[in-house]
């Protein structure tokens, strides 16, 4: 059983809309942990779902028709529902003042994003990109950063499994409330590390291929450049439901070759020219008191944590929107290039 989380300060109430999954296996137990959180209450569309769900976290359900006035008890809001859901209660919140973490994916265009953004104060506004709080990517982003292995010359990227999904009614289904397929619903994980990892501050892309149906993308590959210090670096990433294949980030630097998985847990591993072996990077980060994870269930701790202590400190942490717009831009581009299905 986790221990429960430090207390940080007075207690934050906290209202969750969306009983889907998510909520139920990482949001709510990681802020059932912590000692400065209430949970306030839960809604769905699905009213007895929340119920449930509310009864197992001890707190209450109510109707998504009592959200609005139900703002008040709360200075923060989980909006965990379909994007294409979500902006009548992003609306109340910002109207309201009310915090909110949106979960991934944020928006699909740098218009939406940024005007999303500017209707909240920066550290009030945090979007779920908590894979970038995994170890192996503030690891190989201290790399980066420092550069260790020299100059980054070339990033590859790529996520995939077989596994077609449909039926049933589910959101992945619809494009209006997804906002797309693998890109909107895994792909942007990855693209989010890459830009994160590098401290991208811009995307281009040449080239974006891929399998299209009913609105629905289903594999994507891209290439392009990522502007990084000053320097345009070359990156190419795939995403698939169509194709297995071995997850994860490689960077190219002038000394070797530095790679990471996709799993929380994943190592980070250098290859050298000429040298057969590969060696395990194991370095100490400087993670300026933002707790890092090397499991699923850490890395929500480590998001929310990033995330209410901005709050605290009036401050902008990497849980921030804000800090998402180059994901933002990439996905933008994709589907600018995708054939349309």
């Amino acid at each position: 059983m986790n221990a429960v989380l430090p207390n940080a300060g007075p207690p934050i109430n906290v209202g969750v809309i969306g009983a889907g999954q998510i909520v139920e296996d990482n949001h709510l137990p990681t802020l059932s942990r912590r000692n400065d959180v209430t949970v306030r209450w839960v809604s769905d569309a699905d009213l007895g779902k929340a119920t449930r769900l509310a009864r197992l976290f001890r707190t209450r359900a109510i109707p998504v028709t009592d959200i609005e006035a139900a703002l008040v008890d709360v200075a923060v809001c989980l909006v965990a529902v379909p994007y294409g859901a979500r902006p009548p209660y992003l609306e109340a919140c910002a109207t309201r003042g009310t915090a909110a973490y949106v979960e991934k994916p944020f928006a699909r265009t740098m218009a939406e994003h940024d005007a999303w953004c500017a209707r909240f104060p920066t550290p009030r506004l945090a979007v779920g990109y908590q894979r970038r709080f995994f170890r192996c990517v503030s690891v190989t982003r201290a790399l980066v950063s420092a550069g260790t292995f020299g100059t980054l010359r070339r990033v590859s990227a790529r996520i995939g499994a077989y596994a077609m999904k449909g039926g049933g009614g589910r959101y992945h289904t619809n494009p209006v409330l997804s906002g797309g397929g693998i890109v909107m619903e895994l792909g942007v994980h990855l693209l989010d590390q890459v830009a994160f990892v590098t401290a991208a501050t811009a995307v281009d892309l040449e080239a974006v291929t891929g399998v299209v149906e009913n609105g629905l993308d289903h594999h994507v590959s891209c290439a392009g450049s990522l502007h990084v210090d000053g320097r345009v670096v070359p990156v190419d990433a795939t995403v698939s439901r169509l194709q297995n294949m071995d997850g994860g980030v490689a960077l190219r630097f002038d000394r070797g070759e530095v790679r990471f998985g996709v799993e929380p847990c994943s190592g980070v591993y250098l290859t050298q020219d000429g040298n057969p072996d590969v060696f395990r990077l194991d370095i100490q980060v400087n993670r300026s008191g933002l707790p890092t994870a090397q499991t699923a269930g850490r890395a929500f701790d480590a998001i929310w944590e990033s995330f209410l202590g901005g709050l605290r400190r009036d401050e902008v942490t990497p849980a921030a929107a804000a800090t998402g717009r180059i994901t933002t831009q990439w996905v933008e581009a994709i589907y600018r290039g995708l054939p349309r299905g």
